[in-house]
């Protein structure tokens, strides 16, 4: 008998995520960790946008951690976590919102997470 478990792969639910879910990325700025709302679109990258006059760089972040999370009550908890860098995007993502600073998400590590799609992982 295997573990239960709710861990997915995050591309399962990340269309959904980012279609329907809340965002919110943590960076580090000056040693301290700061979270801020995001807003995230999907082209042939990850954009993660950001309220600019929350900003105290112009530059990139090299420690970003992205979630994506929907659902209110436990069998519709779902989320993604995505751990990397950010960098600030060349041009704003077509059909995105232009009053927002836009990076570019490159993740390194992803977990996610569905409440509703408990199962039995095989024993490795």
């Amino acid at each position: 008998m295997g573990r239960i478990t709710q861990r997915v792969d995050p591309r399962s639910i990340a269309d959904d995520l980012e279609r329907c879910g809340r965002a919110a990325v943590a960076v580090l700025v000056a040693g301290r960790i700061e979270a801020f709302p995001a807003r995230v679109v999907r082209r042939d990258d990850l954009y993660v946008g950001l309220d600019p006059s929350a900003l105290t760089s112009e530059g990139g972040f090299g420690r970003a951690t992205l979630i994506l999370d929907d659902g209110s009550f436990w069998f519709d908890l779902r989320a993604a976590n995505l751990r990397g860098s950010m960098l600030p995007a060349q041009s704003v993502p077509s059909g995105a919102p232009d009053d927002l600073a836009w990076f570019v998400f490159r993740a390194e590590r992803e977990t996610a997470w569905d409440y509703g799609s408990l199962h039995e992982e095989p024993e490795e």
